[in-house]
Order: structure tokens, then C-alpha cells, then sequence
């Protein structure tokens, strides 16, 4: 019995300390390093139509499936930056797909947050690029009463106030950085897992970077840089094009809907 109940309090022990720990490492001054994989589908893409073989729904998905997008996310606690951006991108298409050509509607190179209020970003839509300057507050969350575990973690999950928008996450408080993948800012954690229209994000790696606090002063630098020289022609407010995008989701869905009548 007593080897029991100190096996108990030593596993006790471990729950403990490795939880303090999480939340000290991101309080600490190391860069936190997030690995996600989105991939160019969400449920939103998905064809309900009738008409339409399930052999048929499933080849989509694969084709969808087999292009993949791999991002890095860097947080400095110290200072409430942040960077997002595409590493590199991974396709293997299935066999009997090799010769069909997905067309990519959304893509998303990266977004840095500049401090606790604000960031900008660069996206392309359709080919055409955009760079927009936003706030926290341009998306508001309703925080659900859902939880579960996901990728190890307990999970909650969080909506776009704005339904529209279609942003559906799932955080972590168990990692208390109020960050996460695009610009999904403003949770009480991490965000592990996304989904909007264009794409479905997961996390697949969280690490502590020692002594790269000057590479990621560089890579700020760099991309603050990049935006400062495109914005004159591509320049837009996050909050106008969040707005812009929902119409065009909407539109893209009503064609989606009419085509499955």
C-alpha cells in the first residue's frame, strides 16, 4: 500500500512540475517555436450535393489533402511579437490524380505582430496579393463550452463572433501564449488547430529556442521590410478585408450550393 501511494504522489509530482514548467518556459525569455501543416480544405468545401458520388467527394479530398503548407510560428513573450510564416510546401499527389491541377484560392506567406495590439500581413487571394495592417480586436471570439482532448493537449474550442468570417479554433491553456496560426490572436492559449474556409491548420511541434533572440530581430526585420515596400500598392485594413472576404466566401458558396441543385 505504501509503494502504491508513493508511486501515486511521485506520478502527482510529475503532472505538476511539467505543468509549471509550460507555463514558465513560456514566460521565460526564449523564442517559442510552433510547427503547423494546413492543407487547402475545410469542411465549408466539402460537397453535400446529392448528385455527387461519394467516390467523387473522396478524390477531392484527396487531391486536397495530398498539397501541404508548413509554417513556422515564433513568439518573444518578452515583448509580445510574433511571427507566422510559410516554410515550405509538400505535394504528393494520389496515383490516379497526378495529371489534375488544384487551383490554391487562399495563400497566406506570413503575418508579425508588433506588440500587443497590432500586426500586418500578407496574403494572396486568387493570385492577387494583399497586405493589411490590422488589430486584436478585428476578430472577436465566442469561447464555447466544448472541450476535448487534441493532440495531446486539452483543448477548447473557440468561433468568429462574426459568423460569417467561418473561423472555428481549438486553443490550450495548458500553453499560455494568447497566439496561434494567421492572425488568430486574442485567446486565453495557443491555438493548436484551425479551420476557415480556405484552409484546416493543425500544430505539429512546440519547442524553446535558446540565444535566437537576434536571428528573430533579423527575420522581423526582414519581413517588416518586405511590407513596408509593398504596401504602397497592395495596401488594405485587416478589418476591410476580413469583411471583403466573408462577401466572397458567401458568393463562392451560393455558386457551390447552385451547382448541387
Amino acid at each position: 500500500m505504501k509503494t502504491i501511494l508513493k508511486i501515486n504522489v511521485c506520478f502527482l509530482l510529475l503532472i505538476l512540475s511539467t505543468q509549471k514548467l509550460t507555463a514558465q518556459e513560456a514566460a521565460d525569455q526564449r523564442i517559442i517555436k510552433v510547427s503547423y501543416m494546413n492543407m487547402p480544405l475545410s469542411s465549408h468545401q466539402v460537397s453535400n450535393n446529392a448528385g455527387v458520388s461519394q467516390e467523387s467527394r473522396d478524390n477531392d479530398i484527396a487531391l486536397q489533402s495530398s498539397h501541404k503548407f508548413y509554417y513556422t510560428l515564433l513568439i518573444d513573450p518578452k515583448t509580445n511579437r510574433s511571427i507566422y510564416k510559410m516554410d515550405s510546401t509538400k505535394i504528393n499527389k494520389p496515383e490516379n490524380q497526378k495529371d489534375v491541377q488544384l487551383m490554391i484560392n487562399d495563400e497566406f506567406k506570413y503575418c508579425v505582430r508588433q506588440n500587443q495590439d497590432s500586426y500586418f500581413l500578407n496574403e494572396s487571394i486568387f493570385n492577387q496579393k494583399f497586405y493589411s495592417e490590422g488589430k486584436l480586436s478585428d476578430i472577436e471570439w465566442k469561447i464555447t463550452a466544448e472541450e476535448k482532448e487534441l493532440l495531446g493537449f486539452k483543448a477548447r474550442k473557440a468561433v468568429s463572433k462574426k459568423e460569417e468570417y467561418l473561423i472555428t479554433t481549438w486553443y490550450t491553456d495548458d500553453i499560455p501564449v494568447s497566439s496561434g496560426p494567421v492572425n488568430f490572436f486574442g485567446l486565453p492559449g495557443l491555438v493548436i488547430w484551425s479551420e476557415d474556409f480556405f484552409r484546416t491548420t493543425q500544430m505539429t511541434k512546440i519547442e524553446y529556442l535558446n540565444n535566437f533572440s537576434s536571428k528573430f530581430d533579423e527575420l522581423y526585420t526582414s519581413l517588416q521590410q518586405d511590407f513596408n515596400t509593398n504596401k504602397k500598392k497592395f495596401l488594405i485594413k485587416e478589418n476591410i478585408f476580413l469583411e471583403q472576404k466573408a462577401e466572397l466566401t458567401k458568393s463562392m458558396i451560393s455558386v457551390m450550393d447552385k451547382s448541387s441543385q
